[in-house]
């Protein structure tokens, strides 16, 4: 299973008391999200094991469609032989559930299959 497109829209950062956008803190700020869905295999990140189908960076570009195109695709297994749900997850660098922009987020998934 691999993600073969990926449309996002990056939600707004807070605002402060006047109702200006905060800056990121470079230190602290989230470099790349994770694509991850129950039903891949897990996969080593630092000390955790992590169900993820595709590390992508983040722009500081807010509320403008992402779009994302694979030509290779990268495979990870399946950990299932028999699916009734996907669910995808998007994670930031620290493993937290990155908010959610009001606009929809799209995943296209290829599967191919198990060799014989």
């Amino acid at each position: 299973m691999g993600v073969a497109e990926f449309y996002f829209t990056p939600p707004e950062p807070p605002k402060d008391e006047n109702g200006n956008y905060r800056e990121p803190n470079q230190n602290t700020a989230t470099k790349f999200m994770m694509i991850s869905c129950a039903c891949a295999e897990y996969q080593v990140y630092g000390e955790a094991m992590v169900p993820v189908l595709r590390i992508l960076p983040i722009s500081n570009e807010y509320n403008e469609l992402k779009e994302y195109s694979f030509s290779e695709i990268q495979y990870v297994g399946v950990a299932a032989k028999e699916i009734s749900a996907i669910r995808i997850k998007l994670l930031d660098d620290q493993l937290r559930p990155l908010p959610v922009s009001r606009k929809p987020t799209s995943v296209v998934l290829h599967f191919r299959p198990r060799p014989v």
